[in-house]
């Protein structure tokens, strides 16, 4: 399983709540690093990101318009939070 494969995993398991995520986690500082927002006191010198495909990559702008995130890696960290409880829980 690749990074990308996880990420669209989380997003297809949050999908429906994402607004609701996103709400939870607007409180969070973030850190822009010139490509992603990343928490506060964490920046990664990396630059490395999950290959994904185009048509993948327009799915979660679709979802980042639909749920009002701002911006996709936002969409994203939420989804990831959301997949990462619920696997602790199962």
């Amino acid at each position: 399983m690749t990074q990308g494969d996880f990420l669209m995993d989380a997003l297809t398991a949050a999908q429906g709540r994402l607004a609701d995520l996103l709400a939870a986690g607007e409180t969070k500082t973030t850190v822009d690093d010139g490509f992603l927002l990343r928490p506060s006191g964490r920046l990664c010198s990396c630059r490395a990101a999950p290959q994904l495909h185009r048509m993948n990559v327009a799915a979660i702008d679709e979802l980042v318009v639909n749920s009002k995130a701002s911006p996709r890696s936002a969409l994203c960290a939420a989804a990831l939070r959301y997949y990462l409880a619920d696997a602790t829980v199962s």
